[in-house]
C-alpha cells in the first residue's frame, strides 16, 4: 500500500460539473483549440462570401458557431447519459487504495486491481484528477475525497509516476 485509501463519493451534479469541466473548459485552456475556432470562424466567412451571400452581420458567424457548439454539447450530453452505470457508482461510493502492482477498487466486499497499465493517460485539475481508461472514458477523483490538500497532491504524484512506468 502506497498511501492511505480514499473514499470516493460524488453527486450527480458533480458529475455532470467533472464531465462539462474536463469536455469544455480544459479544450479551451489550450491555444490549439482557440486556433481551430478561429479557422473555423475565417472559413465559415469565406464560404458566405464565395457563395455569393453578402456578410451582413457577426450575428450570421454567432448563429453558426452556437449550432455547432450545441451539436458538439447534445453528442457528448447523449453520450454521456447512456452511462448510467458509472453515474450509480460514483452515488453510492467506492474506495480507492494506491498499490504497487495497481489501483485496488472496492465496493463494499467487492474488489479489483485495475493495473497501472490499463491507465493511458491522466489529467490533473485543481478539483479533479481524471484516470483515463480510453480517450474517452475517465475514472474521475474529486479533490473533496482527500482531506488535505497536500494528500491530494501526493496521491496524484504517486498516480502519475506508476502511470507513466507502466
Amino acid at each position: 500500500m502506497l498511501a492511505e485509501p480514499i473514499h470516493v463519493k460524488m453527486s450527480n451534479h458533480q458529475i455532470a460539473m467533472a464531465r462539462i469541466h474536463v469536455t469544455y473548459i480544459e479544450p479551451l485552456k489550450k491555444k490549439s483549440a482557440w486556433m481551430i475556432l478561429g479557422v473555423f470562424m475565417i472559413l465559415s466567412v469565406v464560404a458566405n462570401l464565395t457563395g455569393g451571400g453578402r456578410f451582413e452581420s457577426i450575428a450570421e458567424m454567432l448563429i453558426g458557431l452556437v449550432a455547432i457548439a450545441g451539436s458538439w454539447f447534445l453528442f457528448t450530453y447523449t453520450r454521456e447519459r447512456g452511462n448510467k452505470e458509472a453515474a450509480r457508482m460514483y452515488d453510492e461510493g467506492f474506495t480507492l487504495t494506491l498499490r504497487e502492482e495497481g489501483l485496488l477498487y472496492q465496493v463494499g466486499e467487492a474488489f479489483e486491481i485495475l493495473p497501472w497499465s490499463k491507465f493511458g493517460k491522466s489529467l490533473r485539475t485543481s478539483q479533479w484528477f481524471y484516470l483515463y481508461f480510453t480517450t474517452h472514458w475517465a475514472l474521475i477523483i474529486p479533490r473533496s475525497s482527500f482531506p488535505t490538500d497536500e494528500g491530494f497532491h501526493a496521491w496524484m504524484k504517486v498516480a502519475e509516476e506508476k502511470i507513466q512506468l507502466s
